[in-house]
């Protein structure tokens, strides 16, 4: 089992540009994560402009017991 989570951590700045490269190579316009609690753990947290999107709040007891929902949805033209 393997799990990256670089997207995740560090500045936008440093992650947007290889986070919006590896989209691009495989033909997707978001990437969706878990597994990775989000800092305020109360709801889903995007990155880079809403390319990246970090779901896990921790719902579990042993952790902060927070509820949360993602829903993907096209607008407009595009996703």
């Amino acid at each position: 089992r393997r799990r990256y989570r670089g997207f995740s951590k560090g500045a936008e700045a440093e992650v947007c540009s290889p986070l919006r490269a590896t989209l691009q190579a495989v033909g997707a316009w978001r990437m969706v994560v878990g597994h990775t609690i989000v800092p305020d753990h109360s709801q889903p947290l995007p990155r880079c402009g809403g390319m990246l999107h970090m779901l896990d709040v921790g719902m579990s007891r042993a952790y902060y017991g927070s509820l949360a929902a993602w829903r993907c949805q096209q607008l407009g033209g595009g996703w």
